[in-house]
């Protein structure tokens, strides 16, 4: 048994390593000598892995499906479980929805019953919830994908009651229902959610920064949501919070081009609310500190082109209908589309702005 776990374990660090032919070459060397029936399905778990992630989706299912029976047969419960998991991982990424959730619901199923006698497989049971949730998510079962989401959490709450390390994943879970029931603009079920995420990762990042992305995310997420029921002081209050999060991170991260995109993100979102609220004075030095920032980024990587193309279309939205300012409204015309043209042809939102400048009577271009 101590060699076939070292073996594994080797095949399992050439598999983390991304070397998948080695680690397939190691498998199907040992799998043609083990005779012991649990070692072999071990084996055919890894094998499916391997097969997953090199794309062979058809050996992948046959393999998880022979080493489920041998598990069932022996009645290995959490080696069943974790294999059934896997076919619901294979069938998503198939689009096999109906195989999905039955697979998922079988692992569900039996941790449902091991966590009720052994809660140390609660966070298990959490997982397999949420990755069936992520199905009914994907597939625009909202309500049913909020019903198992809500399992989860009041799972991973039980756990995080015990332990504070789980409580990022509280707020994840959190800041993830109040996106779906948003969505289905079950507006005070999603504020609940989000405020909770909040009050979270508040606590959280005063004394970790790492936690202050997430911060900013929920901010923003709650921040949409007022901004929707036209409760706009609550939104730029939220908006200006995600910004100066964003102005910070980006600070102390400056290397990394992701966070400039996010401050400049933060800037338009303020400005759009403030817009909304008939501000549009206020608005104008955070559209621009977005096209600033996105300038920068596009001298840097081609890919934020487009997003700068539509910061200078926001300005000249917002100038087009301000007959005082039409003279700044042609100059931004000029510069989306300028900007535009030059991903005309690899950017759908480019193409679009294009076509919608072409449209402007003439004058707007004399």
């Amino acid at each position: 048994m101590a060699n076939i776990n070292n073996m594994i374990a080797q095949a399992v660090d050439l598999y983390q390593q991304g070397d998948f032919s080695a680690a397939e070459q190691l498998i199907t060397d040992k799998l043609a000598t083990e005779s012991e029936m649990s070692a072999q399905a071990d084996l055919q778990c890894l094998l499916g892995a391997v097969y997953y992630q090199t794309g062979r989706m058809e050996q992948a299912e046959q393999v998880y499906q022979q080493a489920a029976t041998i598990y069932r047969n022996l009645q290995q419960q959490t080696d069943l479980a974790a294999a059934c998991n896997n076919l619901g991982v294979l069938y998503r990424a198939l689009q096999r929805e109906q195989d999905a959730e039955q697979a998922y619901g079988e692992a569900i199923s039996i941790y449902r019953q091991l966590a009720e006698k052994q809660p140390e497989n609660l966070p298990t049971l959490a997982t397999y919830l949420n990755n069936l949730g992520n199905l009914y998510s994907a597939g625009q079962q909202l309500a049913q994908a909020i019903a198992v989401y809500q399992e989860a959490i009041g799972i991973i709450r039980q756990l995080a009651a015990q332990d504070e390390g789980y409580t990022p994943l509280l707020a994840d879970a959190l800041n993830n229902l109040g996106i779906h029931h948003y969505q289905l603009k079950q507006y005070a079920e999603a504020e609940a959610a989000y405020k909770e995420a909040i009050a979270i990762w508040q606590e959280r990042s005063s004394s970790n920064e790492a936690f202050c992305p997430s911060l900013a995310v929920t901010c923003s997420n709650l921040a949409a949501l007022y901004r929707a029921s036209f409760r706009y002081p609550e939104a730029e209050a939220l908006y200006r919070q995600a910004l100066q999060l964003r102005q910070s991170i980006r600070q102390s991260h400056s290397e990394d081009l992701s966070t400039w995109a996010a401050e400049a993100e933060a800037n338009i979102k303020l400005g759009n609310v403030l817009r909304d609220d008939g501000r549009d004075n206020e608005a104008e030095p955070y559209y621009l500190a977005a096209i600033d920032i996105r300038k920068d980024l596009e001298a840097q990587d081609e890919k934020y082109g487009p997003q700068l193309a539509m910061a200078y279309y926001n300005m000249a939205a917002m100038y087009y209908n301000d007959m005082n300012r039409k003279q700044d409204a042609k100059r931004y015309f000029h510069l989306t589309r300028n900007c535009a043209m030059k991903y005309y042809n690899s950017d759908r939102d480019c193409a679009a702005m294009v076509m919608r400048i072409r449209n402007l009577p003439d004058e707007w271009f004399e």
